[in-house]
């Protein structure tokens, strides 16, 4: 539904440029910020979790359909601004590149659910493994499709949430 309303700054299919500012990456890696740009590169057709570990220097990667090979237009960006930040600290050139891995995930069956996939994901890394130091080993999950009672425990959990947020401002 098209409301003529801009939302996140992107208002019609034939908005197709995104500007993502090196800044807007180097806030999203120091925890400062999250900016539209960026929001806007994940919301355009396929959801995909990205984890940063930043002690570990890795991304790991969370693809619920994994039967293309997608380009990561953030990608470039993250990696310059991930050694600009190194460089500003003192690092030295060789040491300042993050390493991309695709980790072993649930697989969606259609071509809608990957927004539930990447919320089911976020959800079970905070809960059972935000002190985890190998995400690759300890994130073992099943590689079949969530099912539909799984799906909608996503819904519930992020409902209850956003509606105890919305309700407390």
């Amino acid at each position: 539904m098209r409301s003529g309303k801009t939302a996140f700054n992107y208002s019609d299919a034939h908005d197709d440029i995104i500007y993502i500012m090196s800044e807007d990456v180097t806030q999203l890696l120091i925890g400062d910020r999250l900016s539209v740009s960026v929001l806007q590169v994940f919301m355009l057709n396929h959801w995909i979790l990205l984890v940063l570990s930043l002690a570990n220097r890795v991304v790991h990667v969370f693809d619920s359909n994994k039967s293309g090979v997608h380009q990561f237009a953030i990608r470039l960006i993250m990696n310059k601004a991930f050694k600009n930040i190194q460089i500003g600290k003192g690092a030295h050139r060789n040491n300042q590149s993050l390493e991309w891995r695709s980790e072993k995930c649930s697989q969606q069956i259609g071509a809608t659910e990957c927004g539930f996939y990447v919320m089911r994901n976020m959800f079970e890394i905070v809960q059972y493994h935000s002190e985890s130091e190998n995400l690759t080993r300890d994130f073992a999950t099943k590689s079949m499709a969530y099912s539909e009672e799984e799906i909608n425990d996503v819904r519930d959990i992020w409902a209850d949430y956003f509606g105890v947020e919305i309700t407390s401002l």
